[in-house]
């Protein structure tokens, strides 16, 4: 029975991870008429950033959340201000292919900064 109970809070905890990424797309969508797929490669570089300050540099969990949150959203706040902003009037097709760009240049680099760290 205990196994059941921490398989479900298990479960629990990653659904409402989904559900939080889902509902980040939802609002992206909502205010700017164009799905950001860089979102998942900013989400996972974030998840990265917490494990780092909260691991390595031994600050609380909280403190690395808040942390991550607020470079995340300096890169993306970045990345709208200097490349997104200049596509305004552009078809949706190229912003959208844009934010793949992002999200295929976020991944590696993500990956490769923890591989070698590691």
């Amino acid at each position: 029975m205990t196994k059941f109970f921490s398989l479900l809070a298990d479960g629990l905890a990653l659904g409402a991870v989904y559900a939080l990424v889902a509902l980040g797309f939802v609002v992206i969508f909502r205010a700017t008429g164009v799905i950001n797929f860089a979102q998942g490669g900013l989400v996972v570089f974030g998840a990265f950033l917490v494990y780092q300050a909260e691991h390595t540099w031994g600050w609380p969990f909280w403190v690395s959340a808040l942390f991550a949150m607020v470079c995340v959203a300096a890169i993306g706040a970045a990345f709208e201000g200097l490349v997104l902003r200049r596509m305004i009037g552009q078809p949706i097709f190229a912003v959208i292919l844009i934010t793949i760009g992002l999200f295929l240049l976020v991944e590696p680099i993500t990956t490769t900064i923890w591989w070698v760290a590691s």
